[in-house]
């Protein structure tokens, strides 16, 4: 059993030092085909996005009435403009755990129509999310892990399908956390 350890370790360590050969081989600036089709399945996600005319996600009725409401609202408040809704509803200014996504809907919805700022916003959590988990996964590394090819799909998951922008906005900023922490703690 020693014997067969010893000439296990002896073919990862052959196998190692071709892989290391041929990445010295590898023109300086190349991009690997890893990191290619990373970027082409994240351009396909993005893409999925912009070709609708809404994206379909279980909250976005509930999210997109919500910014049109209060933008009208701020309308009235600030310009002066009679509101339709004025005499219905009343702005609660206290903190409630889903209102990043509905103030970032609002702040943008004055600016673009409100389902181009849901896509920008769909859009901004998939690219930080991938981005950051791509950086984690090639820290200290040369070229790109296989592992890459999945996180686009980790991207594309539940949370975005049900409309939580909240809790997608926090998870794209996760690995940019732990990125921050691992260079804090090195």
């Amino acid at each position: 059993p020693a014997r067969h350890r010893v000439r296990g370790q002896a073919r990862r360590l052959m196998r190692v030092r071709r892989f290391q050969k041929w990445q010295s081989t590898r023109p300086l600036g190349a991009v690997s085909l890893i990191s290619l089709l990373f970027m082409a399945q994240l351009v396909a996600c993005l893409a999925i996005i912009w070709l609708l005319p809404v994206f379909p996600t279980q909250d976005v009725p509930a999210h997109l009435y919500s910014a049109h409401v209060l933008i009208d609202l701020a309308r009235e408040a600030i310009w002066d403009i009679d509101s339709l809704y004025a005499d219905y509803y009343r702005v609660a200014w206290r903190f409630v755990p889903n209102w990043l996504g509905t103030s970032l809907l609002v702040m943008f919805g004055f600016l673009l129509p409100l389902p181009v700022v849901e896509k920008l916003l769909i859009s901004v959590a998939l690219i930080v999310f991938c981005t950051g988990f791509a950086c984690l996964l090639w820290r200290g590394r040369e070229d790109a892990p296989v592992v890459l090819l999945a996180v686009p799909a980790f991207g594309w998951g539940f949370w975005l399908h049900m409309g939580f922008y909240n809790y997608s906005l926090g998870l794209a900023l996760l690995p940019w956390g732990w990125l921050f922490m691992a260079q804090l703690l090195e």
